[in-house]
């Protein structure tokens, strides 16, 4: 067996001192052309112990154990190392694609930085499945689709042929055709090259298909570890069937995902609408002259839940604003939460918006950072006059929180002091606070990890039984719309 790349024993880290450990007794060892997972929910510490790899420390952190890497000793507080490591030994790619490209620089542009000739830019291109024609060059990062960003970040991290890639959720945000591309790249430069990797991953699937050895973190400690078959299979952890459980299935999915099975509410059965909750008839969406969406005919009930898939460029979003009204487009017949909202104007219009709510698939950025929970969820109460005094706006906050299984006690905090799965109930909970009889989630679960997912379908699952609530859910994950539509 080839010696380890990169090995570690006893490291743990803490942001400043004095504060508890956020990383404790971490072991390992990587050798080149192994793939090693790093699986956990969200603050579990995959992202910080990633970027503690690269020498990324934040100012005032701490960091302790043995580290070697290609056998020597790292000194995991020489930024000096750190610099000649990264990039030219170790290479890294970011979750967020598109906020690591820079958006006013070509394709080009951003490779030049790495790459001398053109010829070495078309050949790193090539390498991650990428056109290198001057068209193509030429395009800016949000004129491409998410996989091809993607896999534009994989050029920029390979350019420099480092020894180590470490990527950090590269598949969360695509859709299957793209998923499955990514990991076919990178089985592709584990076996070509000898790249050692590290995948960060909260897709158990990704993990599957391309990690050699799992390492399970669980706050900032290693719950289990070993070969991914054993580890997944053997389920010999009580955590790791809680994860395998956190999944949706295809087909004969449970009524609840998880553990531990929370029964579901009783429901609340409101009366059906007289008229359909969507209507759609030839809809129709152009840009600058061209056709992006075409819709013949779709059709759905009070209290029903449509699945929306496809591939990343597909139409998914675009129908999405057409039906919120918020892009031109034209259609035979429309009707949305039981109205046709084209020619409705003034208070007419405002009560429909209040009607049809949508939850974005990023709550980092759908939250104003400057507003807490409390005022993000009373700013649509304000609007549409729903608490007249202060102490009904308190109580109608403490109800939606409760709605959507929050503790009330977090209307204080802001948006950075949440997880991931706080934030996007925060934003369910805001677009709940209106009454409305049609949601619409746009990717609402991609960017969470597998058991906060579980947590979103279940909450949604829930409303809908309580609220008859009607749900458009659109995304790229055709087990999770399973779970959660009626009708696809």
């Amino acid at each position: 067996m080839n010696p380890p790349l990169l090995a570690l024993s006893g490291f743990g880290m803490r942001y400043q001192p004095g504060a508890a450990a956020t990383l404790a007794d971490i072991r390992f060892d990587l050798a080149r052309g192994r793939c090693l997972g790093v699986v956990g929910e969200s603050g579990s510490g995959k992202s910080t112990l990633a970027t503690a790899l690269i020498g990324l420390l934040p100012p005032g952190a701490e960091a302790w154990g043995e580290g070697q890497f290609d056998r020597s000793l790292i000194d995991w507080h020489d930024q000096r190392a750190w610099r000649v490591r990264r990039g030219q030994r170790i290479g890294f790619v970011f979750q967020d694609a598109a906020a690591s490209l820079h958006p006013l620089r070509s394709v080009q542009s951003q490779l030049r930085e790495m790459l001398a000739s053109q010829s070495a830019i078309a050949q790193a291109l090539e390498e991650v499945g990428l056109p290198a024609d001057a068209e193509f060059l030429r395009r800016l990062p949000q004129q491409i689709s998410g996989g091809q960003r993607q896999r534009l970040m994989l050029a920029l991290a390979l350019a420099r042929q480092p020894d180590l890639l470490i990527a950090d959720e590269p598949t969360s945000a695509l859709d299957a055709l793209a998923s499955a591309a990514i990991r076919r790249l990178l089985l592709q430069l584990k076996s070509e090259r000898g790249l050692a990797l590290i995948l960060v991953s909260h897709d158990l699937d990704t993990v599957t298909a391309v990690a050699d050895d799992l390492l399970l973190l669980r706050q900032g400690r290693i719950v289990t570890s070993g070969a991914t078959a054993t580890v997944l299979q053997g389920r010999t952890e009580a955590y790791v069937q809680q994860l395998l459980r956190c999944r949706p299935r295809l087909l004969d999915n449970p009524r609840r995902l998880g553990l531990p099975a929370t029964p579901a509410p009783a429901p609340i059965i409101a009366a059906p609408m007289a008229r359909p909750a969507l209507l759609v008839r030839q809809l129709a969406v152009h840009y600058r002259g061209r056709r992006a969406l075409q819709v013949a005919a779709m059709d759905l009930a009070s209290g029903a839940v449509l699945g929306v898939i496809g591939a990343s460029g597909s139409g998914k979003s675009t129908l999405a604003l057409a039906l919120l009204q918020l892009i031109d487009s034209s259609a035979e017949q429309l009707i949305v939460a039981g109205t046709d909202p084209r020619g409705l104007r003034g208070s007419a219009r405002k009560h429909w918006r209040g009607q049809v709510q949508v939850v974005f698939q990023d709550p980092g950025t759908a939250l104003d950072p400057m507003q807490n929970v409390a005022a993000a969820i009373g700013e649509a109460l304000d609007l549409h006059q729903l608490a007249l005094t202060p102490a009904a706006r308190r109580e109608r906050i403490g109800e939606l929180l409760t709605s959507v299984h929050l503790d009330a006690g977090l209307a204080t905090r802001y948006p950075h002091q949440l997880s991931g799965g706080q934030k996007q109930r925060v934003a369910i909970a805001r677009a709940l606070a209106v009454r409305p009889s049609l949601l619409i989630c746009d990717e609402a679960i991609s960017a969470l990890d597998v058991s906060v997912q579980a947590e979103v379908l279940n909450l949604l699952a829930d409303l809908r039984e309580q609220q008859r609530l009607t749900l458009v859910f659109i995304g790229h994950d055709l087990a999770a719309i399973s779970f959660i539509a009626d009708q696809l």
